[in-house]
């Protein structure tokens, strides 16, 4: 049965050609936004440059700092060379860390005289966040960030699973095959539940086609040395809760994007079931996706779930959400609402769709 359903999907030729198009404007994009960029910038001396990174690049020594410091001694007094100020950055980050740690402890010890369990919860998290983190080997990290916050694999996914949702449940009513369905109510479900899991794997794939094929243009253009360092070396990134590698949370950043989807799917095919207009269906889903967005552009601490799609935000952020007695971060906080909004979805679409 769901090879049926897939066979349904790809015999769509609006959708094999849409994807092909934006694949290769997805590539374009970014080869006209980070490569050539990069390219303007290269100068006489950029082969210089890379031998000077070459060199220092891995664990951190006196000799390593010695060399850096000798380019452009000059620009000693503005602080050195960028190679240097970069390798002074990431030293002084272990003793940042313990001064951190230093005031958590203290609002720890504070907020648990006064009875204030929440802000106790908080600056915990912060301390155990923070301890021992130090950075001992150096590397460039160009291209991090700008690889996190490139986000058109989004876009074509959620118009993917628009498209193929509203395909796969609408075509049954212009084919007249939806009569024969709805002779049976255990069938209608069955029905329901193969093309619900049709749509939801097409949805991950495509994310996934377009979001490793964006990993692999920006490692071809910026390298990404250095992908076991954690992630808090990224200096974009230096006030993160998280304590995982570079590397890890490209993975990461994947998986929430892959349960975005999800989401957005089952949400897409909750409308399809309750509403038999099909233009109708369409508007309500794309308001509710339009008014996600605009709720969490009005304010940075509005963890909805469409934040699943922009990861690095929810890693970036330190702020935690309280919920009675319960204190989370916005990471956990998006993941649950999420999970409880896409559990919701399901039941609805399973137990009150309509022919």
């Amino acid at each position: 049965m769901i090879r049926y359903e897939f066979k349904k999907i790809l015999k769509n030729k609006f959708i094999i050609v849409f994807l092909i198009i934006f694949f290769a404007c997805d590539i374009f994009f970014i080869y006209k936004n980070e490569y050539q960029r990069i390219s303007e910038n290269k100068s006489l001396s950029f082969s210089k440059a890379e031998d000077n990174y070459n060199y220092v690049k891995g664990i951190m020594t006196n000799e390593k700092f010695d060399y850096a410091k000798s380019i452009n001694p000059e620009d000693l007094m503005y602080g050195g060379s960028e190679l240097y100020k970069d390798m002074v950055r990431a030293l002084g980050y272990k003793e940042n860390a313990r001064k951190i740690c230093s005031r958590a402890k203290e609002n720890m010890e504070f907020y648990k005289s006064i009875g204030y369990e929440s802000q106790r919860y908080k600056n915990e998290r912060i301390y155990e966040a923070f301890s021992g983190r130090e950075i001992n080997e150096y590397y460039r990290h160009d291209g991090v960030d700008s690889y996190l916050t490139y986000d058109y694999s989004t876009l074509m996914a959620v118009i993917i699973i628009m498209i193929t949702v509203f395909h796969l449940f609408f075509n049954d009513k212009n084919t007249g095959m939806y009569r024969i369905v709805k002779t049976s109510r255990h069938g209608q479900r069955y029905i329901r539940l193969v093309r619900t899991l049709a749509a939801v794997v097409t949805g991950i794939a495509v994310m996934c086609l377009f979001r490793l094929t964006e990993y692999i243009e920006y490692y071809i253009i910026y390298q990404f040395d250095g992908l076991h360092m954690p992630l808090y070396s990224v200096e974009e990134y230096a006030q993160t809760l998280y304590n995982g590698s570079i590397g890890a949370f490209f993975i990461t950043d994947i998986a929430l994007k892959c349960m975005g989807v999800i989401l957005f799917t089952l949400i897409a095919i909750a409308c399809v079931n309750i509403i038999k207009e099909q233009n109708t269906a369409i508007g309500i889903f794309a308001g509710i996706y339009f008014l996600s967005i605009y709720v969490s552009l009005k304010s940075e601490a509005m963890y909805t779930p469409i934040r699943l799609f922009d990861g690095y935000s929810i890693i970036k952020s330190t702020e935690f959400i309280n919920i009675g007695d319960f204190c989370m971060s916005g990471m956990v906080y998006t993941l649950l609402i999420s999970a409880f909004i896409s559990a919701a979805m399901l039941c609805i679409s399973m137990i009150r769709g309509k022919w």
